[in-house]
């Protein structure tokens, strides 16, 4: 039985989704971005986990900077649980935003990021965008940071943040300097938060 999403190759994987067999390659390309997986579905699973592995071994390895380059892996394991948390707010907030890109994401972390970094200085100043777009994206992250200290009674110093913020700036611009076709920041976490559901193509989208 051929896949029923390129209709050339064979379908091997049974699509919970579609309710049929589809194969490897569509699963990999498609999941979660055009089809709505289930979160418990085993290939989903699998495929985050062994995808996120094969682009962080190949950042790393673009590193010139042994020290560094071992920080932001330490810091990458260490920060995980909240990089997962902040990456959920900014597909929350870039549903229905029709012209949000990975540069409002970089933006808007670089600027937090100096926020904080000020912060540690003993400076307490918010460093902000003309765009209102990354203005916008930058109250809603730190709103989700001050209440995920309440939530999960993380006790996180302005330090903490710029070394987990540092983590994803280094991320976002990995996907940016790719050729073009490749796949962007946003479409890559995307894909690992499938209860993060993308509006349908029937809901009004805000574009500004």
């Amino acid at each position: 039985m051929k896949c029923i999403l390129c209709n050339s190759r064979k379908g091997k994987r049974h699509c919970p989704a579609k309710g049929t067999l589809i194969c490897a390659p569509c699963c990999g390309r498609l999941r979660v971005v055009e089809i709505p997986c289930p979160p418990d579905c085993v290939y989903l699973a699998q495929g985050q986990g062994h995808q996120a592995g094969k682009k962080y071994i190949r950042q790393l390895r673009q590193e010139q900077d042994p020290d560094r380059s071992l920080r932001l892996y330490e810091n990458l394991q260490r920060y995980r649980p909240l990089i997962h948390e902040i990456e959920m707010e900014i597909l929350r907030y870039a549903q229905g935003l029709r012209s949000f890109r990975d540069r409002h994401v970089l933006e808007a972390v670089r600027l937090l990021r100096k926020t904080f970094r000020s912060e540690v200085r003993g400076v307490i100043y918010e460093h902000t965008s003309p765009d209102p777009m990354v203005s916008a994206l930058i109250r809603v992250l730190q709103k989700r940071l001050d209440g995920l200290k309440e939530e999960l009674e993380l006790r996180l110093r302005a330090s903490d943040l710029v070394d987990c913020l540092e983590v994803m700036e280094w991320e976002i611009r990995y996907h940016l300097q790719q050729p073009p076709g490749e796949e962007p920041y946003l479409t890559f976490i995307r894909k690992n938060h499938p209860e993060i559901t993308p509006p349908s193509s029937d809901q009004n989208l805000i574009v500004l």
